[in-house]
Formats: structure tokens, sequence, C-alpha cells
């Protein structure tokens, strides 16, 4: 399809936010750089009259080309970005709700820090953006805004997960639009070698172009491909930095645990032998401590033994009222058998 605007808006009418789309289209407009300025224009016009939902793949587009400029090392649409980017990034942003403007703010940090642009790009990019932010109404209780001085997942992560949800988002992303930019490199490449230049079908101008944008298709890919593998390489080291942190921990919190153990056998010993002590010394202290009440100048009574019949006879005496009476109240059987062994002289 040869280049035109017309054909440029008819591309960027067709897009949407999958990575297919983005892919394809991208590929497109890199095939033609040497139209890059007139692309980037079109691009601009078009993203400040699209509506709100297709403003976010606009800028995943422009993501997309200047990315694979980078890795492919051709600038011609980094200098043309460069020159209508911000104006045309803050009048997106100036009108996004609070997730576009989110989102648009990381396609930013990726600029940042892979150094698609300069840094003074970039600086005064975040400048306008900021200028943006300070116009609208401070939220109540002068609350910071969503997404701000918090990392990409929005939350108060360690600096060590950050960083791997950082990588992890950046691998994620890459993931599927290196598989979309492989399979389409290796359709290109079959499709070119299954003709054969040789048969009159096909007019060496023509084998030409196909072949110049076979190629177009595998350095996308091989620079895709690079970009996963990098991505790939900083989960990796991330990972395993992540992992001495926390054995290094781990290794502390072992020591400190076993000095613990350790503490807590002194103490439980201690404590036995205090325990075993108070045992051992307490009878020897409560004799000590009691106070004799003997009196050896008065003797100890002699005490003699009362027989049975004795016991008995002082315990229940007919000759006596009162005994006489007891004797009355019981079972006449009874009665009869204590009298009987009473000595006749008591009775």
């Amino acid at each position: 399809m040869s280049y035109s605007e017309d054909v440029v808006a008819s591309k960027l009418s067709s897009l949407n936010e999958t990575q297919e789309s983005i892919v394809n289209i991208s590929q497109w407009i890199l095939f033609h750089r040497r139209y890059a300025e007139q692309t980037v224009r079109t691009w601009s016009k078009f993203i400040s009259e699209a509506p709100t939902h297709k403003k976010l793949a606009l800028i995943y587009l422009a993501n997309e080309v200047v990315q694979q400029s980078k890795a492919r090392k051709k600038d011609e649409f980094i200098q043309a970005f460069s020159k209508v980017i911000i104006s045309t990034i803050e009048g997106v942003y100036r009108q996004a709700s609070q997730d576009l403007q989110n989102k648009i703010r990381r396609v930013i940090e990726i600029w940042r820090e892979r150094a698609i642009f300069s840094e003074m790009l970039v600086a005064d990019l975040d400048s306008k953006l900021e200028d943006v932010d300070k116009k609208k109404a401070k939220p109540l209780g002068g609350g910071r805004r969503i997404g701000q001085g918090m990392n990409s997942f929005g939350l108060g992560l360690p600096p060590e997960v950050s960083k791997l949800a950082t990588a992890y988002n950046d691998i994620t992303a890459k993931g599927s639009a290196t598989g979309t930019q492989i399979a389409t490199a290796d359709k290109e490449f079959d499709q070119l070698f299954a003709d054969d230049l040789s048969t009159s079908k096909h007019d060496p101008a023509g084998y030409a172009a196909r072949a110049e944008q076979a190629l177009s298709s595998i350095e996308a890919a091989v620079a895709a491909s690079e970009a996963v593998i990098t991505s790939r390489t900083a989960v990796i080291a991330q990972l395993e930095s992540l992992l001495d942190v926390h054995k290094a921990a781990l290794d502390s919190e072992h020591g400190a645990h076993n000095q613990l153990l350790e503490k807590q056998s002194k103490v439980r010993d201690i404590l036995q032998n205090v325990n075993n002590k108070i045992l051992q010394a307490a009878p020897d202290n409560e004799n000590d401590n009691l106070v004799s009440t003997k009196n050896d100048d008065i003797p100890d009574p002699e005490y003699t033994p009362l027989s049975p019949v004795t016991q008995i006879v002082n315990v229940v005496d007919p000759s006596h009222a009162s005994d006489k009476a007891l004797l009355e109240g019981l079972d006449q059987t009874v009665a009869d058998f204590l009298t009987s062994l009473v000595p006749q002289t008591n009775i």
C-alpha cells in the first residue's frame, strides 16, 4: 500500500488497544520512516480530535514507534516526535480522566528510564503536566493525587519489591508484542522464500520491495526479542537480589532465634535450681521458727490403757441415775448385755 496522509489517517482510525493492532500499525509506520515528519504531524492532529477512549491507544502506538526506533538506532521518528510530543501530550493530559493520566505518566516514566527522548524534553513535559495538576482543585484534606509519590502499583511497596514489580510489568507488556512480531517476521520470511525470483510472475522491483518489508519485520522482531531478553535478565537479577536480601534476613533471624532459645534454656535452669533450693530449705526454716511450749519442770502424765470392760464400765454405770436412764432408752437386749458386763459390786 502506497504512502499518503489519508492512508495514515485510515491506519490510525483502525487502531485499537490490542498488542496485535499496535504492533502491526507501528511496523507499517516504521517501514515508511522516510515520511516520519508527515506521519507524526498526522498523528498529533488525529489524537487531538480523537475520542477519549482512543487517545490511549494512540499514545501506546507512539510509544511503540519511538522505542523500536531507539532499538534500531534510527532517529527519524524520535526527532519528529520531539517537536510535537510536549504540546500533544499536555493537551491530552489536560482533558484526561484520572485513570488515563496515570497511564500517561507511566509511559513518560518508561521514556525516562530508557532514555527515549532527551532528559531536558522529559523534564519539560513533566513540568507541563505538573502545571496542569496544580491548576486542578486540590483533594479534600490536602491529600495527594492518585499514583503521586507511589510506585508503579500505586502501593507503598518496599523498594526491592517495587523494582521487581516494574521489571515484571515490563516483561509482561513486551512478551505478547514480541510474540506477534516474531510470528509476522516468520510469515513474511516464509512467503518471501516460497516465491522464486527467477519466475516471470515476480518482477525484481516488486520482489525487492517485499524483501525490504520482510527485512523490516525481521529487524523489528530482532529488536523486540533483544528487549525481551534484556527485560527477562532484569527480572532474574531483581529476583536474585530479592532472594539475597531475604536469605541474609533469614540468617539473621535464625541467629536471633537461637540466642533466644539459649536464654530461654538458661532462665529455665536457674528457675528450677531456685525452686529446688526453696523446697530443700523449707522444713529446716519452719522448725527453726517453731517455739517450744514444753515445760521441763512439769512431769509427763502417766498413761494406763483401759481394758475393754473398764472402758464400758466407765462409760455406762447403771448405778448412776443418768446412765440408768440411758440404759432404759436402749433396746432391752443391748441394755441387758451392757449390764451383764458391769461387776456386781457396781450394780
